[in-house]
């Protein structure tokens, strides 16, 4: 029964990985950071954002809760700034799911529920299915592995500090970016409520130098009041390769019940 309510979550799995997400930073020398200003930083994170122009990936992903735990298979394929496809796969390869995001276009397909949700990201609809900005350079910064979370502009900015190994965004909103000056690239991405708890928290790890574009290997995305856990480990990243016509065909089964938005 464990695994068949996991395998129900896997609506759970599609949206968490949207809702976060990122590229993982380096781990800086011995030597004190040197001053830059935070202008000067955001400008460089986007500079090393903007080297992406194409994305394949597969991933293992699990994820812990409560209820139980589900392992299953991430593939993934985007192209900057406004095209994805997502599809993942549960034990014995079982279709659980897919996602496209295409322009203003979005389609969810969840293979358990038989549901497919259809509309446009620029609506108040999609916070309903996806806890995600409903701009779609928000949502694609925050796809595992593909872009790094972009700095919050739309909410002023607290403190910009020096914090060890890190320089430290911190909004008046609760969101705080810990950036690496390898890359740069935030490798920490974290929120806390009015009251200084933590709520959830992004994590990347064992990067590597992909065409030239450092990316995490493995993620670890938190909600820590509700004790759930999404790790990403990715088996395989190409990065800038020309992509296949038809790369992103979504094919939607007969039978499906479709709910717009």
């Amino acid at each position: 029964m464990k695994w068949y309510c996991a395998v129900r979550s896997a609506r759970f799995v599609i949206i968490i990985t949207l809702f976060f997400s990122g590229c993982a930073g380096l781990i800086p020398g011995r030597h004190p950071l040197p001053e830059v200003k935070p202008e000067i930083l955001k400008h460089n994170i986007q500079n090393h954002v903007n080297k992406l122009h194409s994305l394949q990936a597969r991933a293992q992903i699990t994820a812990a809760s409560r209820e139980g735990a589900f392992s299953g298979t991430l593939t993934m394929t985007a192209k900057p700034p406004d095209s994805l496809y997502m599809k993942i796969e549960g034990p014995l390869g079982i279709d659980l799911g897919s996602t496209l995001f295409f322009g203003d276009s979005v389609l969810i397909y969840s293979a358990w529920d038989n549901l497919l949700f259809k509309g446009k990201t620029g609506v108040l609809g999609i916070n309903i299915v996806l806890p995600i900005a409903s701009n779609p350079p928000d949502f694609l910064s925050r796809i595992p592995g593909l872009l790094l979370p972009v700095i919050n502009l739309h909410f002023p900015l607290e403190s910009y500090t020096i914090d060890g190994r890190h320089y430290k965004y911190q909004y008046i909103n609760g969101e705080t970016f810990f950036v690496s000056p390898k890359g740069p690239v935030v490798d920490r991405w974290e929120k806390r409520d009015m009251f200084n708890e933590l709520t959830w928290s992004w994590e990347g790890d064992k990067y590597r130098k992909t065409g030239g574009i450092h990316l995490p290997y493995l993620i670890r995305l938190t909600e820590h009041q509700v004790k759930q856990r999404l790790t990403i480990y990715f088996k395989s990243i190409k990065v800038n390769r020309t992509l296949k016509t038809g790369w992103c065909d979504f094919e939607i089964p007969e039978g499906v019940e479709t709910i717009e938005f």
